[in-house]
């Protein structure tokens, strides 16, 4: 049994689509630098335990060109995709918002162009506030909004939400009739549990420093199974593959820890 063989079951019609970050050793010390995201044979080892969860592509979160190292790595993905036959897509971060020019970068159009491109030519925009009435986009191309056309987990402060109010959050987004690619998720997180004095907290560090975040747990996998209210018409549906940042739970290390495959050195 695999993660697609789960949704199919539960009458989703759509492809499972893992959403990759690409910024593993590229010298951010909060990062591991076990493996490097630009590594191709990491990446077509990556690729095939996507296919073997039952993942049909990725969704690779690009910062723009300007980012070098993970412009670079959304490069050699959406490459590896093509070679072995499976789907890419771009989901826009916003530091692009601050490139100039980044819809004519060679590199960003390369992509775009790759017979892995999902067919429906969607760019997924991840609160950028870019005004693409003033952006050329590739022919055919067309733009889903985060929380409209394309769901994400939202992270819960303790003082204003609770696990609760992120699920019902989620299955909410989930449910709208102009939900192109619903999202999954096998754990929430909020800040109901700071560590002790002394005790590094990632997330704190790297992302919020008011509100630390904390995964919590997964109800014996019901949480998975409670994500899965997608809206009937969707040709996608997303989960994250590496996200640490995003404090979710992440399937690349468990995928891989079963099928006793080191991505790394």
């Amino acid at each position: 049994m695999s993660f697609g063989d789960t949704i199919y079951a539960s009458g989703f019609p759509g492809k499972l689509m893992f959403d990759v970050m690409g910024w593993f050793g590229d010298g951010n010390t909060h990062r591991t630098t076990r493996y490097s995201s630009v590594d191709p044979a990491v990446i077509a080892s990556q690729l095939t335990l996507i296919k073997a969860a039952g993942g049909s592509g990725v969704r690779f979160t690009w910062q723009g060109p300007s980012y070098t190292f993970i412009h670079q790595a959304a490069m050699e993905w959406a490459n590896q995709c093509a070679a072995k036959q499976m789907l890419f897509a771009l989901l826009i971060n916003p530091q692009v918002a601050s490139q100039p020019g980044w819809e004519r970068d060679p590199g960003f159009l390369e992509m775009c162009n790759s017979p892995a491109y999902i067919p429906e030519r969607w760019l997924c925009d991840f609160s950028t506030g870019i005004d693409y009435s003033q952006v050329t986009l590739p022919a055919g191309f067309s733009v889903l909004r985060n929380q409209v056309g394309f769901g994400w987990i939202n992270a819960q402060n303790p003082a204003t939400g609770t696990n609760a109010t992120a699920l019902a959050q989620l299955q909410a987004t989930n449910k709208q009739p102009a939900m192109k690619w619903p999202f999954l998720s096998l754990s929430f997180f909020n800040g109901g549990f700071p560590l002790g004095a002394g005790v590094r907290d990632n997330n704190l560090e790297v992302w919020n420093k008011a509100n630390p975040y904390r995964i919590i747990e997964a109800e014996a996998g019901n949480m998975f199974h409670d994500c899965l209210a997608a809206a009937p018409g969707a040709p996608y549906v997303g989960m994250a593959w590496n996200d640490a940042d995003e404090a979710l739970v992440t399937v690349e290390a468990f995928m891989s820890a079963f099928a006793g495959l080191r991505l790394g050195k």
